[in-house]
């Protein structure tokens, strides 16, 4: 964005306070933001009111332990336990709990698979589709494990990845972040385990499908803008490049807390490495219902949020960036000389 910056900037005189206000909220107020998101550590209340005591016994009923769902805790079990089944519930009209409550893929997955709908079922079987808006390839998958895990993942030849994208039924449809878990099983079939870590905002989605996608960034150098059209163009030009840069972020935090989860959840003991590329098992299950499992669970949701959060601000930095150009643009070339005005 600095062309277009230093463009606005030599043009200073021509905006008014709101152009000031806009720059202002994007150079200062969403990095301050980012920040408070990054280092906010999420907390679980003890369970005191009734809506609390109503998502700790509902907690309790799906499978973790008083302690987990009542007390206060540095993770947030009971909101991760009240997500989960909300999510559950809604798709397939069924209660929710733990240890019955896994999600697998029909058919293995690769990268070439992102933004496409691929479909899945419970271990009901009952059926839903998954829109893979981003998907990231989790790579050297074996690093930093015990080497009896490491030994185990390279005998099923298994892969890891990190998606955002829309989980939906006939019932309800969820925009979701989670993880997938790929590995050849003894009878040679391939098991694609899917792991819903955390549900997504809708802006998020719009975010990620924006046409900015696509859209080539060459206009970096050259003259300045002689005409509305140019400047326009400019402006296009450079938020196309900011949104790419973003969306790289985006998939570099969730490559990070997908990492994470991994790492924490092998931790947690060989039977989990197990289950989370096998599916033989219900994961949480694996490790009797274990503090560690849902801990790093909880953790991952809040890792996720975090990215969010990050790359929601990012682009809307960079929309308010591109429309204080366009508008700066109107004021110079005059809004008789720019048709259609700032989009």
């Amino acid at each position: 964005m600095k062309r277009i910056t230093k463009w606005i900037q030599e043009r200073k005189a021509y905006s008014n306070p709101m152009f000031g206000a806009m720059l202002i909220v994007s150079a200062t107020i969403f990095p301050v933001f980012q920040a408070s998101a990054r280092i906010a550590e999420p907390v679980q209340p003890m369970a005191l009111n009734a809506d609390q005591v109503v998502d700790a016994l509902n907690a309790v009923d799906a499978g973790i332990t008083v302690e987990q769902a009542f007390m206060e805790q540095p993770l947030p079990y009971r909101e991760w336990v009240k997500s989960q089944t909300t999510i559950y519930e809604a798709l397939f009209q069924a209660p929710y709990t733990l240890a019955d409550s896994d999600y697998f893929l029909f058919s293995p997955i690769s990268l070439d698979d992102e933004r496409t709908t691929v479909q899945g079922h419970n271990v009901h079987g009952e059926i839903f589709d998954l829109e893979l808006t981003v998907m990231v390839g989790i790579e050297n998958i074996h690093e930093d494990i015990p080497d009896d895990i490491a030994d185990f993942l390279t005998s099923v030849n298994a892969d890891d990845y990190a998606f955002t994208g829309t989980i939906s039924t006939p019932s309800a449809s969820f925009h979701v972040s989670g993880s997938i878990f790929q590995a050849d099983l003894p009878d040679g079939t391939r098991n694609s385990f899917l792991l819903i870590g955390t549900t997504v905002d809708s802006s998020v989605i719009d975010f990620l499908n924006d046409p900015a996608r696509d859209a080539p960034s060459f206009l970096t150098e050259g003259p300045e803008p002689q005409n509305c059209e140019q400047a326009f163009a400019i402006a296009d030009s450079e938020y196309s490049s900011a949104y790419e840069i973003a969306l790289e972020n985006y998939r570099s935090c969730l490559e990070i807390a997908e990492r994470s989860l991994r790492n924490k959840l092998i931790v947690c003991g060989v039977a989990v490495g197990v289950a989370l590329y096998t599916g033989l098992g219900s994961l949480v299950a694996a490790a009797g219902g274990g503090t560690c499992v849902l801990g790093a669970l909880a953790d991952y949701d809040s890792a996720l949020l975090a990215c969010f959060v990050t790359y929601r601000a990012a682009i809307a930095a960079a929309r308010i960036t591109r429309t204080a150009a366009k508008n700066a643009a109107v004021i110079v070339f005059g809004s008789e000389n720019c048709p259609g005005g700032p989009h």
